[in-house]
């Protein structure tokens, strides 16, 4: 009885600790059109199969998250915006409970559970957003503690087939699942045809998991999902989308996070190797080694590392399964947690699901509490990675469960809901989710956000864009990329055809000087009040308000006015 209250316990604890590391504003911007798309699924009472946000979009829109929208824009529908919180909390409290039970049923004692599982979180803390791909997090953790409990007991791995059905319909994610159950099965029976084992189990297994594989195909694309998902990362890299980059191609933002994954991965694996010893702990912490110097330098300066890494990580696997054969490592898990730490450094944003799979590995192997100083040294550790953490992570407005103050344009959206300037409308990407969300179905976007729909409109100069789609309103954001939200301003024929009407803390709004918003240019329009951009190391350029001498005190009045529209803004001077 107490060994259950304490299980129980330590998930509860393990939720709450994976709600605490997402308890932070909300700075990420696919949620605005993922509610869009929402309420168009309300209204039309259908799934969409073209994209009517934006005006520059290009081919069919693909209801891949359909079940996520449903999920998310019924949580906002009942608690407001609050909903997209509890949304990301509650999965992320999900994913460390169910984390917390496959490291105790791995063999993990209470206190090196709890470790296991805050390092993992202080790894995946940047990836917990309001995002479907919350969803593969715990059906990945999941997936591996059915497969986990059917080894231990030989239980049915029926709870696979709903599992996979569900997740196919929520986020095309679910292919981590179907390549980890197809590992699983075989690298299962190779083993026992290597033992003389007998195979009925492993084949009642493989009975289920070719189940699950079949349900997947049970959504709007059907089994096109699989190619959808891989020409959709080939095409997301071929832009540069910077969360697809590979760990090692490190993107100007978010570098430090890159580091602290990769440090934290390393970390792992030289535990693992120091508690199995010999040539095979070697192997693996000159691996580590390889990977951290690459990971400090910026690429392609890492092809020099490239090589030996990849030698040293087949030696450790030749080794690794030398000692399998002698029961001494746990060739299966090894063998995920190497995929899996691949698919990492291919695509960064998947590094979280690689700790996760080397935490079930480790975890096991730490020593008990009391016989070790090790437990002295790592809870000095866990405390050092939370105050790590905490610096690392760039806070927007500081803790809170709030959407980010400044990030999402609400004040120029309410602005032009009010005054209902004429179209068509024009807007930098960054914004562009937000304002599916509140505009539509009055105004039609030029971008909604999702790069792929819109690929030849990309980054348009400014002639391109008004000879192609002359707009009379222009929605401009703050700070996202400076190179592709603010490059209009830069240019002076921009401001001779429009004037700047609305200074909002999440960003700026110009109508054209002639045409149907003449009127709202010549009452509204700042005439002297203009931005100018300045670089600052590390944080790239940011726009300041441009000083006009000639018309200092005009000048003084607009910025004046521009301060009591947004006095949250932090790109005016107070």
């Amino acid at each position: 009885m107490a060994e259950a209250l304490a299980s129980h316990r330590g998930v509860l604890g393990a939720a709450l600790a994976g709600a605490a590391a997402a308890a932070t504003p909300i700075y990420d911007r696919d949620w605005g059109w993922h509610l869009a798309t929402f309420r168009r699924m309300r209204d039309e009472l259908a799934l969409p199969r073209d994209d009517v946000f934006a005006y520059a979009s290009q081919g069919a829109y693909e209801p891949v998250h359909w079940l996520f929208q449903l999920l998310l824009g019924g949580l906002v529908e009942l608690c407001g915006l609050a909903g997209l919180a509890v949304y990301r909390l509650g999965f992320s409290a999900l994913f460390a409970a169910a984390l917390f039970v496959v490291l105790r049923r791995a063999g993990a004692r209470g206190w090196g559970a709890a470790l296991a599982l805050g390092w993992v979180l202080v790894g995946a803390w940047e990836r917990l957003l309001v995002r479907p791909h919350l969803v593969s997090f715990v059906g990945v953790v999941v997936t591996l503690g059915v497969l986990l409990a059917w080894r231990r007991r030989r239980r049915a791995a029926w709870p696979l087939v709903p599992l996979f059905l569900v997740w196919a319909n929520a986020h095309p994610g679910v292919l981590f699942g179907v390549l980890l159950a197809l590992g699983f099965v075989l690298a299962e029976s190779a083993q026992a045809w290597w033992r003389g084992a007998p195979l009925g189990e492993h084949v009642r297994l493989a009975g289920w998991v070719a189940l699950a594989v079949l349900a997947t195909g049970l959504n709007p694309l059907g089994y096109e999902l699989y190619p959808y998902l891989v020409a959709h990362r080939d095409m997301q890299h071929t832009i540069d989308v910077a969360e697809l980059r590979g760990l090692f191609e490190r993107p100007e933002r978010g570098v430090r996070w890159h580091l602290l994954v990769c440090w934290l991965y390393c970390a792992g694996v030289a535990i693992y190797a120091l508690r199995v010893r010999g040539l095979l702990s070697w192997a693996w912490l000159a691996a580590c080694a390889l990977a951290v110097c690459a990971a400090v330098v910026s690429a392609p300066a890492t092809a020099p590392f490239l090589l030996p890494l990849a030698g040293l990580l087949g030696v450790g696997l030749a080794l690794s399964v030398r000692r399998g054969r002698r029961g001494q490592v746990d060739l299966t898990l090894v063998g995920a947690t190497v995929a899996f730490g691949v698919l990492g450094v291919i695509v960064s944003r998947e590094a979280p699901l690689a700790l996760a799979l080397l935490a079930v590995l480790v975890a096991p192997r730490l020593p008990r509490a009391r016989d070790s100083r090790l437990a002295g040294v790592a809870a000095a550790s866990a405390l050092s990675l939370i105050a790590l953490a905490a610096g690392v992570r760039t806070l927007d407005g500081g803790w809170g469960l709030r959407v980010g103050a400044g990030l999402y344009p609400r004040a120029a959206a309410d602005w032009v809901l009010e005054r209902r300037p004429a179209g068509p409308l024009y807007n930098t990407n960054g914004i562009g989710g937000y304002l599916a969300y509140r505009l539509w179905p009055r105004y039609q976007v030029f971008s909604d956000g999702r790069m792929p729909m819109f690929l030849e409109a990309l980054g348009l100069p400014f002639d391109q864009v008004e000879a192609r789609y002359a707009p009379q309103l222009v929605l401009i954001d703050w700070g996202l990329d400076w190179r592709r939200a603010h490059y209009f301003e830069l240019e002076p024929e921009f401001h001779a055809r429009y004037a700047l009407v609305f200074v909002g803390a999440g960003g700026k709004v110009y109508v054209r000087r002639d045409g149907p918003n003449a009127a709202l240019a010549r009452r509204w329009g700042y005439r002297h009040l203009g931005f100018r951009h300045r670089y600052y190391p590390g944080l790239g350029y940011r726009p300041l308000p441009a000083v006009a001498p000639e018309h200092a005190q005009a000048y003084a009045r607009e910025l004046e006015r521009a301060r009591r529209e947004a006095p949250d803004c932090p790109y005016l001077p107070q």
